[in-house]
């Protein structure tokens, strides 16, 4: 009996520890992350679109036996760029009412957070999100002080030297109190549909 019971022991201390080896963590900060991740956003106006991006601040991504499983991204709202091709003075004009308190309140509120929840696998509609998708997240994504959970196909491509995101998905702007202009007929009517693209590049560590 007691080698049994030592044999049990033995045993469940070897698989705990090939569980820890299992599970990789994998952090960047924003110097390794600004220049290859961004939050790439797109706001309709009657037959405008509008175009922009926000950068990471930092992430973490966990992985465990070769997929990715859990994470967290800070997203620094108030670095929000347009890059629209019009002229200077009116992008600053548009940035000034996305970052004011109608919209975003950046004063308040200068940073989103995204943690995921649960990864699984996608092969559902080919022609929804991004090409390619071939797993479904479920997360939650906290803005402008109010927490909800999302889902949204991703492409997610895992290399020995890096993880590669690529998902686009339409977020209801009114469901984080964005609520202004969001009407047919209100002045400067704005969709309150907003088409987002994620692109992550990150090294593994």
């Amino acid at each position: 009996m007691k080698s049994l019971v030592k044999f049990i022991l033995l045993a469940t201390v070897a698989a705990t520890v090939s569980c820890k080896k299992s599970t990789e963590t994998t952090t960047a900060s924003q110097k390794t992350w600004a220049d290859s991740s961004r939050i790439e956003w797109t706001g309709f106006q009657e037959d405008v679109a509008h175009k922009g991006y926000f950068d990471l601040k930092d992430g973490k991504v966990r992985i465990q036996d070769g997929r990715v499983i859990g994470g967290s991204f800070n997203i620094d709202i108030a670095s929000m760029v347009s890059s629209d091709p019009n002229s200077t003075e009116l992008r600053n004009m548009m940035l000034d009412k996305l970052q004011g308190p109608d919209f975003f309140n950046v004063a308040m509120y200068p940073s989103a957070k995204f943690e995921i929840l649960e990864v699984t696998p996608y092969a559902g509609d080919k022609y929804v999100g991004i090409n390619g998708a071939n797993a479904l997240v479920h997360g939650e994504l906290t803005m402008l002080g109010k927490s909800m959970v999302i889902s949204f196909p991703a492409k997610i491509e895992l290399t020995a030297e890096r993880i590669l995101v690529d998902a686009a998905f339409t977020l209801d702007r009114t469901d984080w109190g964005m609520t202004a202009a969001a009407k047919p007929g209100d002045e400067s009517y704005v969709e309150k549909g907003v088409d987002i693209r994620v692109k992550i590049k990150a090294g593994r560590s």
